[in-house]
C-alpha cells in the first residue's frame, strides 16, 4: 500500500467534518441501515474521501470535494465514481439510483496506513443479478469481479495520432493510448 502524506489525512478530516455538519443542518441523516454513531460516520466519510482524493490526483483532475449532491455529479471528473473500503477483500458496492454509464473505481483505504487502487467497471457491467443482494437491509450489488487495470484506462488520456491520406496531407485524430 502507499502511505497519505499528513496533509492529505488533515484535509480529509476537514472535509468530513464539512459533510457531516452540513448534512446535520440540512436534516439530513445517514441511511435508514447504518444508524451509526458520529466517530462510524467520520470513519466512513474520511475513508471515502481519501479514496476520492487518490482518484482524483491520480487521473490528474482537479478534486473538489463535493458536499450534499446525492448522486447528481461524479466524484471525480465527468463520470468517475468512487467506491472506497477498509476491507482489502472489499467488494465495490452499487446501489439503484447509481448511474449505469459512469465509471467505478475500487480503492482501498487504511486511513493510517495507505492505499491500494483495485481497478474499475462500467456500472452497467457491476449490475447484473450474479452480484446483487438483498439480504443487508438495504439492495446493492456486490461486485466482485474482475476490474480493469488502472494504469491505462481509456478516459485516462488522449494521444494525437499524425496520418497521411493519399494526397499526403496530414491529419491529427484523437487516439486512445
Amino acid at each position: 500500500m502507499r502511505p497519505f502524506k499528513l496533509s492529505t489525512l488533515m484535509e480529509a478530516i476537514k472535509v468530513a467534518e464539512q459533510r457531516f455538519l452540513q448534512a446535520r443542518v440540512g436534516g439530513m441523516n445517514e441511511a435508514t441501515t447504518y444508524q451509526s454513531n458520529y466517530m462510524e460516520i467520520m470513519e466512513r466519510d474520511i475513508t471515502g474521501i481519501l479514496g476520492e482524493m487518490v482518484v482524483g490526483r491520480r487521473f490528474d483532475k482537479h478534486y473538489l470535494p463535493a458536499v450534499n449532491t446525492f448522486h447528481g455529479k461524479a466524484d471525480v471528473g465527468e463520470d468517475i465514481e468512487v467506491r472506497s473500503t477498509k476491507y482489502a477483500n472489499g467488494a465495490l458496492i452499487l446501489r439503484d439510483n447509481d448511474a449505469d454509464d459512469r465509471r467505478y473505481v475500487l480503492v482501498i483505504v487504511e486511513p493510517m496506513v495507505g492505499f491500494e487502487i483495485k481497478g474499475w467497471v462500467w456500472g452497467y457491467e457491476a449490475k447484473t443479478t450474479q452480484w446483487y443482494k438483498d439480504d443487508q437491509g438495504r439492495p446493492a450489488w456486490w461486485y466482485r469481479g474482475e476490474l480493469r487495470p488502472i494504469e491505462r484506462p481509456p478516459f485516462l488520456a488522449w494521444n494525437l495520432l499524425l496520418t497521411f491520406d493519399s494526397n499526403r496531407t496530414h491529419h491529427l485524430e484523437p487516439h486512445l493510448i
